[in-house]
């Protein structure tokens, strides 16, 4: 019970009593099989959409000195401009460029005006999208419609990116080889709401065989990915799926997508996760969940759950017999555990262009279960994660964190 498609849903089924039912099933199939969909017919003007396109692809063609005045590394927000090759996901290099964003809040100094100008119409359709997204979210696994209200005020926190992707052709590469637009990840917010330019491949979604499914970009849609935060939310019931980009083909132009990631108010304590998930959810879709992950059997995702572990240490042994117990031994691990000294090290995390959010996973007898800590404490395992990628400590010594942000 792999997926081997990505369902496309119609929106608009949900905005009628008679044909809600229809949509609440098919999003529910979604959530628990899959972590991926297409949504049509979001209610989002076409005019506004392709002035959001214009506008955002329009950033790129500034002189490079003007994008760099407000280049990431220079800015205490983790926002602005990261040009090509700066950062690294599943120990390779990313290669593409971008602009991260975010809902408004004080900044140091005000940006160039052309760049403000760009980025400005950005800001509008996606919020709104994802508020009429998370109640339906709640209501497809048994929750009632407003269970996720309580994370969303005035003061959440969404980040949005515009990005590129040169081909091959543009990165000095040969036809037949393959560019990495962006590794293997997942999303670490609620839900992320990919809108992909154009008509170009490149972005796929990982089953849980392993195998990587294409998502070509289909006209009038949103592609939804459920995140980590989501995941968390409902202990392990929604699914976030693995996914990556693939640099476009030789000759064929670069590729632009725009991702919207819904935060959650900035005041949340993870704390507070416990009062929703897995103990509301109704029984019979906790049973639909588990019938999917035996579906693929015990060993397939003990398999995957030690390559995800093994596979973050550059000094480790991947595939070593004992991975399996290694992987539950780091995962038990607390981020209260982490030494201070530790916290010498953001300002290189601030350098390295890593992505510092994300959600720690824990391990207990239920091996989908999540512990829910603050957001001091998951900023020190991301850290530790740091030290494990670059400095080769051991992972026994520091919880593994999640990047997050990179569609």
């Amino acid at each position: 019970m792999s997926f081997t498609n990505i369902p496309i849903l119609d929106l608009s089924l949900a905005r009628s009593s008679e044909t809600k039912p229809i949509f609440l099933d098919q999003l529910r199939h979604a959530l628990l099989e899959v972590g991926f969909l297409y949504l049509k017919n979001i209610g989002i003007a076409q005019e506004l959409i392709d002035n959001v396109v214009e506008e955002g692809v329009k950033f790129f063609d500034l002189p490079l000195e003007e994008k760099t005045k407000i280049q990431m590394v220079n800015a205490p927000s983790f926002l602005g401009y990261s040009p090509l090759s700066a950062e690294i996901t599943a120990f390779a290099i990313d290669q593409r460029e971008q602009i991260d964003l975010s809902t408004p809040h004080p900044i140091p100094s005000p940006p160039t005006p052309s760049i403000t100008t760009s980025s400005r119409p950005i800001s509008g359709p996606p919020p709104r999208t994802s508020r009429t997204s998370a109640p339906l979210i709640a209501e497809a696994i048994g929750l009632p419609a407003n269970a996720f209200e309580r994370f969303f005020d005035a003061d959440q926190q969404h980040k949005l990116k515009v990005v590129k992707y040169p081909d091959l052709k543009e990165l000095g590469l040969r036809p037949e080889q393959q560019g990495q637009g962006v590794g293997p990840h997942k999303d670490s917010m609620l839900t992320s709401y990919l809108l992909q330019v154009g008509e170009k491949r490149g972005l796929q979604a990982q089953n849980l065989r392993g195998e990587w499914i294409d998502c070509p970009p289909v006209a009038g849609t949103l592609v939804v990915a459920i995140g980590q935060g989501m995941e968390a939310l409902t202990k392990g019931v929604c699914m976030s799926t693995t996914h990556r980009v693939l640099s476009p083909v030789y000759g064929g132009g670069p590729r632009y997508s725009i991702p919207f990631f819904q935060g959650v108010r900035g005041s949340t304590r993870f704390e507070e996760l416990n009062e929703v998930g897995i103990g509301e959810v109704k029984e019979e879709i906790r049973e639909m969940r588990r019938k999917v992950l035996e579906s693929v059997g015990e060993s397939r995702v003990m398999w995957m759950w030690e390559r995800e572990m093994v596979s973050r240490n550059p000094c480790g042994h991947k595939g070593t017999a004992g991975g399996g117990e290694k992987a539950k031994e780091v995962f038990n691990l607390k981020p209260t555990s982490l030494p201070s000294q530790y916290l010498t090290f953001i300002g290189e995390a601030k350098r390295s262009h890593s992505n510092i959010q994300s959600l720690v996973y824990t391990a207990s007898q239920d091996k989908f279960s999540h512990a829910y800590v603050d957001i001091k404490q998951i900023f020190l395992a991301q850290i530790a994660s740091l030290l494990v990628k670059r400095h080769c400590i051991s992972p026994s010594h520091a919880p593994i964190a999640r990047s997050s942000f990179t569609n």
